[in-house]
């Protein structure tokens, strides 16, 4: 595996190698050491904006992704579907594109959409494209 995550999501165990598993844990025991630092950042996403976009309410989804990027040192911008345009019919890819287009969103990595699944199909194709990368 030469010690560079490989895949683009992780969704399960299942699909991990022996080696994958083993990054995992050892990323997971760097992270546990940092957490307790009085200065809880690392520098891996500092410059970038990370965009989450909440469908459905969750607080402990919301606040795990925004204390996460936060930690890794990225800007954060959250939405969610009640006061953003997605409400008035807005598409997800029109979403992205808008954001793209303001000052400052060239640099915009799509990080969740909260509802179960919605990544991986036909309403979020090409929202990684519209937002400048592949989602993360």
């Amino acid at each position: 595996m030469s010690g560079v995550w490989q895949r683009k999501d992780l969704l399960s165990l299942r699909e991990l190698s022996a080696e994958e598993i083993g990054k995992v844990l050892s990323t997971a025991t760097v992270f546990k050491e940092i957490l307790g630092r009085p200065i809880k950042k690392v520098p891996s996403l500092q410059g970038r904006t990370v965009v989450n976009l909440f469908i459905e309410p969750s607080t402990r989804t919301r606040i795990s992704f925004e204390l996460a990027a936060i930690r890794l040192s990225a800007d954060v911008v959250s939405l969610d579907k009640e006061t953003s345009s997605l409400r008035k019919g807005e598409s997800l890819q029109d979403t992205a594109k808008k954001f793209r287009s303001s000052p400052g969103g060239d640099d915009c990595h799509p990080a969740s959409v909260g509802w179960s699944g919605s990544l991986f199909g036909a309403e979020a194709e090409g929202i990684g494209d519209q937002c400048g990368g592949r989602i993360p």
